[in-house]
C-alpha cells in the first residue's frame, strides 16, 4: 500500500548491502499525525518508527510517498519520494 506520510526525522543513517554493495539510508522518524492512504483512508501507524530510503533526509519535517508492507506481523516503510513543496507541508504542519 502506498501513502503519503508527514513525518520528522530524527536522523538519517548509511546502510550499504555487503552482498549486492547498494548504498541504502535508514531514517528514522516520529509520525507527525498525518497519514493517508492512496484509497483516501486514514491509518493508524506506530509514534516512531524507520523507513529505507535512497537519500539522506535532514532533521526536520518531511513529506513522503512511502510503501508499507507487512510481512510475518512486522510493518515496513520504504521511501519512493520526497514531496518538496513547502506550503504543502507548512500547511499539513498547521491542520496537525
Amino acid at each position: 500500500m502506498k501513502v503519503f506520510m508527514l513525518v520528522d526525522v530524527l536522523m538519517s543513517k548509511k546502510s550499504v548491502n555487503p552482498e549486492s554493495g547498494k548504498v541504502v539510508y535508514q531514517v528514522f522518524f516520529t509520525n507527525t499525525k498525518k497519514v493517508v492512504g492512496d484509497d483516501g483512508k486514514d491509518i493508524l501507524l506506530p509514534e516512531t518508527a524507520k523507513l529505507k530510503f535512497d537519500q539522506p533526509l535532514g532533521k526536520g519535517p518531511h513529506l513522503l510517498m512511502v510503501r508499507i508492507t507487512t510481512y510475518q506481523n512486522q510493518v515496513f516503510y520504504t521511501g519512493l519520494k520526497e514531496i518538496k513543496d513547502p506550503k504543502a507541508i507548512q500547511a499539513l504542519n498547521e491542520e496537525a
